[in-house]
């Protein structure tokens, strides 16, 4: 009886540390709700730059057809990722001209999947569209 109840205990233990790691990669949102199938081309003004974990954010003033600004907020990878791409904490600026390649989201609000960058200086930042 005593070797069951350490086998029990061993269990409860085992499977209540399996539950407390995996609760961050649960509490991780996917990146279904971007079409990875479809790329759109921004160009704008970077209003925001948020470098922090798990993802970074950018948000860029595009001026539209009829001359409204809209407001398109991008997720970025993690810092990591994006030093990777070349993306650096000073990389993007309050007023920069930038042009974004991004991955939109399916739902057609003003927002995105990062794919890459041309900045003011020309330079091209991030994954290369296929």
């Amino acid at each position: 009886m005593a070797k069951f109840k350490q086998r029990i205990s061993g269990t409860i233990t085992g499977l209540a540390t399996i539950g407390i790691l995996a609760m961050p990669a649960l509490a991780h949102h996917s990146f279904a709700m971007f079409n990875k199938a479809e790329t759109r081309v921004l160009k704008g003004r970077v209003q925001t730059y948020q470098r922090v974990n798990p993802h970074g954010y950018l948000d860029v003033a595009v001026e539209t057809k009829s001359g409204r600004t809209q407001v398109w907020s991008i997720e970025l990878q993690s810092t990591l990722q994006m030093d990777q791409q070349g993306v650096g904490p000073q990389t993007f600026k309050p007023g920069d001209p930038v042009t974004l390649t991004i991955n939109p989201l399916r739902n057609g609000t003003t927002g995105g999947a990062f794919v890459s960058a041309v900045l003011a200086n020309g330079k091209t930042v991030g994954v290369k569209p296929e």
